[in-house]
């Protein structure tokens, strides 16, 4: 496995299956069709892919995840950050606070005739209060918005408390749901292929795998029923 470096954080590291091991997979899958043989390593590749970008996330060389229930508290921690952060914006874009105030009358500006009336767009003090109630208004409304999204999280958030399942079974059912979409129904035989793609892939992400079988008949008993 080779990984490119560079780009936008989110994507630190993107795998790309070396012709190496691209040979090793295909002497694994011996016997079946060849062009089904190349789309199964291309799906194997990127779910490969998906799980490099989520280590890069965490920054670990482990796959560990906060619990649901720590981050359902987070998102709400959160919003309740937006509310408050919203108060503030909402006093600024209002003039009830405002960075600079006028303490004495020799800090206002000259008023000057506009055929309307007066203006004090000369005066220094006003025209950043001015400008920064205009940013507060924008803010509030991109900052509404971000809330909106993390509301949503939270709405439709899953009903499960603590931990996920572990990334094993997780990345084992990917591998499996791949080699029956092309290439039939697994197996979890040692004499099969699917254990020891497991472990090659397995390998290849970083992940221990130390019964390959077994991690394989498990997942199989958890693919998704059609």
């Amino acid at each position: 496995m080779k990984t490119l470096k560079g780009g936008p954080d989110s994507l630190k590291a993107i795998a790309f299956f070396t012709e190496e091991k691209k040979v090793e997979l295909r002497k694994m899958l011996t016997g079946f069709p060849e062009q089904d043989v190349w789309m199964f390593i291309q799906q194997a590749q990127f779910i490969c892919q998906r799980v490099l970008l989520y280590r890069e996330r965490y920054e670990k060389l482990e796959y560990k995840r906060p619990s649901r229930t720590d981050h359902r508290n987070e998102l709400k921690q959160t919003i309740k950050s937006f509310d408050e952060t919203l108060k503030l914006l909402l006093k600024i874009s209002t003039g009830e606070l405002l960075p600079k105030l006028h303490y004495t009358l020799g800090e206002l500006g000259p008023l000057y005739p506009t055929g309307k009336g007066h203006s004090l767009s000369d005066d220094p003090i006003m025209g950043k209060n001015v400008k920064v109630s205009g940013i507060a208004v924008e803010t509030a409304e991109k900052l509404k918005t971000l809330k909106d999204v993390f509301q949503e999280a939270i709405d439709t958030y899953p009903n499960k408390p603590g931990k996920p399942e572990s990334i094993h079974l997780e990345l084992g059912i990917q591998i499996a749901e791949a080699f029956k979409r092309f290439l039939g129904t697994p197996s979890a035989s040692i004499n099969e292929p699917l254990p020891h793609i497991f472990a090659i892939l397995f390998e290849a992400v970083g992940i221990s795998l130390k019964a390959p079988e077994k991690l394989t008949a498990k997942a199989i008993k958890n693919l998704p029923t059609e």
